[in-house]
């Protein structure tokens, strides 16, 4: 875990798409920021 930001996507509508193109293979964590709550998610890229 470097905590380095790759992207920030806002969400409109409730629909948000994150293109996962020319990032390395790997566990990433999505943090999702809703009016203040932070959601934490683990996404791995293959």
């Amino acid at each position: 875990m470097m905590g380095h930001k790759k992207a920030k996507v806002e969400i409109k509508n409730n629909i948000a798409t994150i293109s996962v193109r020319g990032l390395p293979k790997g566990i990433y964590v999505l943090n999702i920021n809703i009016d203040g709550q932070i959601e934490g998610h683990q996404v791995i890229v293959e």
